[in-house]
């Protein structure tokens, strides 16, 4: 059973995405704030982090940067960000280049039975 960190600070999106993917039949963790996600991250070691980028006390990009210094897990994983943002300043578009998701998913674009196909391609690539 894969194991999914879902980073996500408004507690009705992150139980909607938890059983969600719990019904899909994955080991989910959760996280409420950046540096819970963080902590979380290097301690359970998911396969797939789904970040948010607007979070309290370190948001998604502060998140990915820290992963992405790690050389043994956090350079590699897979991380499909999953937010409002628009990522349409170049600001944005810099860190996207830079932490490298594997996905960037705008939530009002997609539906959750198409976020939980992206994660098992994810996984399978």
């Amino acid at each position: 059973m894969a194991k999914i960190l879902i980073a996500e600070d408004d507690a009705t999106m992150r139980k909607i995405l938890s059983n969600k993917f719990e019904n899909a039949n994955y080991n989910v963790v959760v996280a409420s704030d950046g540096k819970e996600a963080l902590d979380l991250a290097f301690e359970k070691k998911p396969e797939v982090i789904l970040l948010d980028i607007f979070m309290p006390k370190m948001n998604g990009w502060e998140v990915m940067e820290n992963l992405r210094k790690d050389g043994a897990y956090g350079r590699h994983v897979k991380i499909i960000v999953f937010t409002n943002s628009d990522a349409d300043n170049d600001d944005d578009l810099e860190k996207i280049e830079r932490f490298k998701p594997t996905f960037f998913i705008r939530k009002i674009d997609f539906s959750l039975e198409a976020l939980v196909e992206k994660v098992e391609e994810v996984l399978n690539s």
